[in-house]
């Protein structure tokens, strides 16, 4: 059985976006998670990724992952300064989040054998009494 790789470290991940902006130009980085074990257990991961790179780097981040049981671990994402998420919704659920101002940004997908949209939210924008 072989190892799982270790994840990069956030002084990694600064370190390369900061390389790729010099040479290339990049104005933005895209985080995207798998689900951690337990789930949720990505989130407070990313959310050290997102404050490294905003704190080095400057640019706009963008983060996907499936929604954790634990909503209230999406405040620990919030509070590092990750400028928008994109979040795997359950389709029956897409009207009420277009309300908060949500968009769908891709296609219909299954997970858990239920169909999924990924969605995006612009967290300048979530409304005050949410």
């Amino acid at each position: 059985m072989q190892a799982k790789p270790s994840p990069l470290n956030p002084a990694q991940l600064v370190e390369v976006a900061q390389y790729v902006r010099k040479r290339d130009g990049v104005s933005h980085v895209v985080l995207a998670s798998g689900t951690g074990d337990p789930l949720g257990s990505e989130i407070p991961y990313l959310a050290r990724c997102v404050e490294s790179l905003k704190t080095a780097t400057e640019l706009p981040v963008h983060v996907q992952f499936i929604p954790p049981k634990d909503l209230e671990l999406l405040d620990v994402l919030c509070d590092s300064g990750v400028d928008t998420v994109g979040i795997h919704i359950q389709e029956n659920n897409v009207s009420f989040f277009k309300k908060l101002g949500w968009k769908p940004v891709g296609p219909l997908e299954n997970y858990v054998n239920r169909p999924h949209r990924l969605m995006e939210a612009d967290l300048e924008q979530v409304p005050e009494d949410f």
